[in-house]
């Protein structure tokens, strides 16, 4: 809910955006092109944080409560797994065989390994900064020779396999 300020009675004239500048006063530029901006009347006002100045319909100074700053942060970065590569040090394809390993169920590691979100038209896959370093952890164990995050079935499996299809 809006509250007003100060009663000013601004007439506007269409074409301008009307704005409160950092002076307090209320200016006008050219909504189509990049003008300076001209003074419509001086008035001083003193601005508090936590609060979004405008010109409402009357052409008075009004004001809004903005709510918790987190509903207008930012949209989190997103990384293609080539830059998830080259922010762990390896290559794209050690990548792609970790997370192919993880969908088929073959990574029982400590840590767990990232989801990618699917982005796009084409359904990219794409990971976060949260992920990047969660990749980092899984490089890290794989550099100490922990290699047993990844098993690979039992030859017994493999020949019942191949019994199978033939």
């Amino acid at each position: 809910m809006a509250e007003k300020v100060q009663k000013v009675g601004v007439q506007r004239v269409k074409g301008y955006l009307y704005f409160i500048d950092k002076q307090g006063d209320i200016s006008r530029a050219l909504k189509a092109k990049d003008a300076l901006a001209q003074k419509v009347e001086k008035i001083g006002i003193q601005k508090e944080t936590g609060w979004l100045y405008f010109i409402d319909k009357q052409g008075d100074i009004s004001r809004s409560k903005i709510k918790d700053e987190q509903s207008y942060a930012m949209p989190t970065k997103m990384y293609s797994p080539m830059e998830v590569a080259f922010h762990i040090g390896r290559n794209v394809q050690t990548v792609a065989c970790w997370v192919r390993a993880a969908e088929r169920g073959l990574y029982t590691g400590k840590v767990k390994m990232p989801v990618a979100k699917r982005v796009g038209k084409s359904g990219g896959r794409m990971y976060t900064a949260k992920d990047i370093e969660t990749f980092k952890k899984i490089a890290s164990d794989m550099q100490y020779g922990d290699m047993t995050s990844f098993h690979k079935p039992s030859r017994d499996r493999q020949k019942k396999k191949s019994l199978k299809t033939k």
